[in-house]
């Protein structure tokens, strides 16, 4: 299945790779690496994880508190967040 991310999206994981870098070298890439593999478990099969707002759903990254959100549109996942639980909550919710 295709994955579409919202462009803000995409900037959130540049934007949580640059923090990471900043805390260690190193670890940027590694939250890149969990965003990757969360990806494919979704691809894998997305209705794996609990619905959500919107029909959106949630998969946590291994190793970062954050999770993907997305929902599946026909044959395109479409990633909407790279969301921190703790940081604004539900803020995305505007670009479903």
């Amino acid at each position: 299945m295709q994955v579409s991310y919202h462009p803000r999206a995409s900037v959130e994981v540049i934007a949580e790779v640059a923090f990471y870098d900043e805390r260690s070298p190193g670890l940027g890439n590694a939250f890149r690496e969990s965003v990757d593999r969360a990806v494919q478990r979704i691809r894998e099969n997305p209705m794996r994880f609990p619905p959500g707002p919107h029909d959106t759903r949630r998969c946590p990254l291994a190793q970062f508190p954050h999770r993907v959100v997305y929902r599946v549109e026909k044959d395109i996942i479409r990633v909407y967040a790279i969301a921190h639980p703790k940081r604004r909550p539900d803020y995305w919710q505007n670009r479903v």
